[in-house]
């Protein structure tokens, strides 16, 4: 791939490094060394552009914004925009394509990393949320504040948890960001049993989260993350109990392991090994069992494992439990 490394026009034509090739170029777009917005989108959905050396003397005007549509940014960071305009920093543009080169480049030159998306989110965010581990090990690199929130209050490392980005979340516990607080009501280690990842539950348990601990948490604070079993307004979960529902079979054993009781009650007496039957998982209902769990016990309704199974219709697990 051929490697450009831009000026923009109205400065002195720098002296580049050995081997590099220096194009003098005219616009903010033209940071990236396209003329036209559709090779912009090209670029951002393939990642397929490389800069690698930036003059410092244009370091100021590299913040300055490209307008794309919306669709764009849906494309590559998973995000609901419609065609709605967007304004992206060379930066952003750089994170979203997962160009490490071009955002060193950017960086070098003088280039902010303390940018934000037009909603609020935070250039970090983008790193945790596609997982590009080269562009987020250079914004670590770069002092970006890892623990900078979004709109709604979420840090890059919720993000990456609800996103079940297990390497970012990872790169970002390793880079000091802060595990002790909640996202929007529940505590990490709940959030990463929700949505899957063994690598983050793990991480999460070797910086101090207990496997054992049951945690008072609102009902629709586990709503919002596709729970979807009838809930008081508040409830009482283990990490377990999340992770046997959500179907995550490394979690489920990765916390067993570590000490998570197979027959802790939530506060309507359903053990794990019954969310495993509501979410109609047979293999984690079978591994519950041969660790343990009774198949008799009867939640605070008077139902067993096996009455569920029937209600619902889950008859795989069913079987499991005949």
């Amino acid at each position: 791939m051929a490697t450009l490394v831009a000026a923009l026009a109205g400065c002195a034509a720098p002296e580049a490094p050995t081997g590099k090739r220096v194009t003098q170029l005219a616009s903010c777009r033209d940071v990236l060394g396209l003329e036209r917005s559709a090779e912009l989108e090209q670029v951002l959905l393939a990642g397929r552009h490389e800069v690698s050396w930036i003059s410092p003397s244009v370091g100021p005007q590299l913040d300055c914004k490209m307008v794309l549509p919306g669709h764009v940014l849906a494309s590559v960071a998973a995000r609901s925009q419609g065609d709605a305009p967007v304004s992206l920093t060379p930066v952003l543009a750089a994170i979203l394509t997962g160009n490490a080169d071009l955002l060193r480049a950017l960086v070098r030159a003088g280039a902010s990393v303390g940018v934000f998306a037009d909603d609020g989110t935070p250039a970090i965010h983008f790193a945790a949320v596609t997982g590009h581990l080269g562009v987020l090990h250079e914004l670590l690199a770069a002092g970006v504040d890892i623990d900078a929130r979004g709109p709604q209050g979420r840090s890059a490392l919720a993000a990456a948890i609800v996103r079940g980005q297990g390497p970012a979340a990872v790169a970002l516990l390793e880079g000091g960001a802060d595990h002790r607080g909640l996202d929007q009501g529940l505590p990490l280690i709940l959030s990463a049993a929700l949505t899957g990842g063994a690598e983050i539950v793990a991480a999460l348990l070797d910086r101090g989260a207990d496997a054992q601990t049951v945690y008072k948490v609102a009902a629709n604070a586990l709503a919002e993350r596709g729970l979807d079993i009838e809930l008081g307004e508040e409830v009482h979960v283990t990490a377990l109990h999340l992770a046997a529902y959500s179907g995550d079979f490394d979690s489920v054993r990765l916390l067993v392991e570590r000490g998570a009781r197979v027959d802790e009650p939530n506060d309507a007496g359903v053990t794990a090994m019954q969310a495993a039957v509501w979410g109609n998982h047979p293999a984690i209902t079978r591994y519950l069992l041969e660790r343990g769990a009774a198949v008799d016990h009867r939640a605070e309704d008077g139902r067993t494992a096996l009455f569920v199974a029937v209600d619902v219709g889950t008859l795989a697990v069913a079987h499991v439990l005949l």
